[in-house]
């Protein structure tokens, strides 16, 4: 059963070895006057100028293929496969071709084939004295009624010993041995590299349509579909229709003259961003205009393709990577200059996402040039948090351990119709444990911390109302540090790369309130905390339709990245 299996998937890797090989060799053809066929007087058949040229082929999978020799049975078994053909062709006109993924051993008959010009005269000897050893050794196994050997050669070699010599000689003068072929992994690369007048981009997807027709078209004339011939003509026609319908699928620039609708509201980290390095009114109305067209345009090539999708998220890569190596340079310079230089450097990274980014990076396709799509593109995924200089890193622990996240503000978090605009936020990179767990996220004490919080337990409701923190910016904790305080004395658990910290310039971390004093000196991870003195707050609590007034007393401590109000009555 398995034998059988293995030959009959070797049957039909050896079969479309063929009509990818009949494609190839038609495709490596230079003139216009050629056809081929496919299983007809031979595996495959060119026509051409005339000639005939019939091809044996003999495929192999194997990194070591099994050469091909005078005494090999794949020689043999072509030898009479053509023998069988002479009376149906016209030998002058004809060249035999024995392809073969293998090679000819150097000390072989064989190698009379590959000398220039190929040494029939020893070619002819060689086969004759084989075939007479097989001949002999048959002779003897019948005349001891033994088991006749050489089974699979001697129609090829008893054949050949039947021919008059003049057939003999002319029938090896035709033959051409093309050892070290491809095989057939190797065929549409192949055809790929052969479509060098194409642009780079499109020479896999003509190959692979060009095979997939191929293949449609052999299917059919051995149902009698078609006729039995593919010209050149024919191959020629499919590559200029495929070619063809890339063009038209090609992405069209339809955005370009486009201007914002008037109610367009653009998201606010992008004007945000711009304020930040001290924009002018024409970089933000540049950038809104320019926002506005890519995301409208990516929008038209969706809709006309969602394969396009693909291509826009290949491009985005690009772009963030172009972006990326600027913005790094642009940091390293800024480490030693003062808050005016930082934000010109700034100012001038935006101008070179707007003027020049599109001269140093490739359009999304060889024959687009829309400006618009680049520098729209580059505030697009601004305001998508992809150009910005996040930070992923172990932002707390929880029972499992540390737990990791990226460092990011959110463009803004809406509660209720309330908008905090730039909070921070760590968006997890956990797959386990509760912050891998489906949820939309988690808002803590930093948020909170900005209401007056009123808890309907009853209706299992919780009223805000903004408080005198909540118009302040939330400030992040610069140190860099990462604290374990679950013991008395505090441990770090983590140093962001180039953060104060680890450049030995911690004197004291800085949020919103100090929250800690440290010896810059300490080498063992140990922290001094010095926690804010504790605070009274009321809260307003409501339970069974009665409203209740609760005064509390707030006490910080630390945990994770910050601190955390715990409450006692």
């Amino acid at each position: 059963m398995q034998s059988g299996a293995h030959s009959a998937e070797a049957s039909a890797l050896g079969f479309y070895y063929q009509t990818l090989f009949a494609l190839l060799v038609l495709f490596q053809q230079n003139t216009d006057q050629v056809a081929v066929s496919v299983e007809q007087l031979d595996g495959v058949q060119l026509t051409t100028d005339g000639e005939e040229l019939l091809f044996q082929l003999k495929h192999s999978f194997s990194e070591t293929p099994t050469p091909i020799s005078l005494k090999s049975r794949a020689f043999w078994k072509t030898i009479k496969a053509w023998i069988d053909i002479l009376d149906e062709i016209s030998l002058p006109e004809t060249a035999l071709h024995l392809i073969t993924v293998g090679s000819v051993p150097q000390d072989d008959s064989l190698q009379c084939l590959l000398q220039q010009p190929p040494n029939i005269n020893a070619l002819v000897a060689a086969m004759v004295e084989e075939a007479q050893r097989v001949k002999d050794d048959r002779d003897v196994a019948k005349s001891q009624n033994g088991k006749l050997p050489h089974a699979d050669r001697a129609p090829g070699c008893l054949g050949s010993l039947e021919l008059k010599e003049t057939m003999r000689m002319g029938l090896c003068s035709r033959i051409r041995l093309g050892p070290g072929s491809l095989n057939i992994a190797e065929i549409e690369p192949a055809i790929k590299a052969g479509l060098s007048i194409l642009p780079a981009e499109q020479r896999p997807i003509v190959a692979e349509k060009l095979v997939a027709w191929w293949n449609r078209e052999i299917i059919y004339s051995f149902c009698g579909n078609r006729n039995w011939v593919i010209t050149r003509l024919e191959l020629q026609s499919r590559i200029l229709e495929v070619v063809g319908e890339l063009e038209r699928e090609g992405l069209s620039v339809d955005s370009e003259q486009m201007e914002p609708l008037e109610d367009y509201q653009p998201d606010g980290t992008l004007t945000g961003q711009i304020n930040l390095v001290e924009g002018i009114r024409s970089d933000v109305s540049r950038a809104i205009r320019e926002e506005w067209r890519a995301r409208s345009q990516r929008s038209r090539w969706i809709e006309a393709s969602a394969g396009n999708a693909t291509k826009i998220d290949a491009y985005d890569k690009l772009l963030g990577e172009s972006w990326s190596d600027r913005h790094t340079t642009v940091k390293e310079e800024c480490e030693t200059k003062d808050e005016a230089s930082k934000e010109l450097d700034g100012l001038n990274l935006l101008r070179w996402s707007h003027n020049d980014a599109l001269i140093s990076i490739r359009p999304i396709e060889h024959s687009l040039t829309a400006s618009y799509y680049v520098r729209g593109s580059m505030q697009i995924l601004a305001v998508n948090l992809k150009l910005r200089g996040n930070l992923e890193g172990v932002t707390g622990y929880g029972f499992v351990g540390p737990t990791r996240a990226m460092v990011a503000r959110a463009p803004a978090l809406n509660i209720g119709g309330l908008e905090i605009k730039l909070p921070p936020a760590n968006l997890s990179v956990e797959t386990s444990g509760v912050e891998g767990a489906d949820f939309d996220g988690n808002i803590g004490a930093p948020i909170l911390r900005l209401f007056t919080c009123s808890y309907d337990l009853p209706h299992t409701s919780v009223y805000l109302e903004p408080n005198i923190w909540f118009n302040k910016p939330e400030l992040e904790d610069h140190s860099g540090l990462v604290l374990d305080t679950r013991r008395a004395v505090a441990k770090v658990l983590y140093v962001y790369p180039d953060s104060l910290r680890q450049k030995g310039e911690l004197q004291q971390a800085i949020s919103s309130r100090p929250r800690m004093a440290m010896d810059s000196q300490t080498t063992d991870g140990a922290i001094r905390l010095t926690p804010r003195p504790a605070r009274s707050s009321d809260f307003k609590l409501t339970t069974e339709g009665r409203k209740r007034k609760c005064h509390l007393s707030c006490v910080t401590t630390f945990d994770n990245f910050g601190s955390t109000d715990r409450l006692r009555q």
